[in-house]
């Protein structure tokens, strides 16, 4: 799909912005592209936030998986 691939690569697009200059956040903070009810919320996950933040949520246990 098109669509969500183009989401997809902004948001990870975003997500390699340095933010602190921008904004006030938290370590955890990534932009995630995904539907309103989150049926296809693993996949979205995998595809717009890069593997190292990935994998610092799941090391906060930020996620339920």
């Amino acid at each position: 799909m098109p669509f969500r691939s183009a989401l997809h690569q902004v948001a990870r697009e975003l997500n390699g912005i340095d933010w602190s200059q921008i904004i006030r956040r938290s370590q955890d903070f990534v932009v995630l592209a995904t539907d309103y009810i989150g049926y296809w919320l693993d996949e979205d996950m995998a595809a717009s936030i890069p593997s190292k933040q990935l994998a610092t949520l799941k090391s906060h246990k930020l996620l339920p998986f």
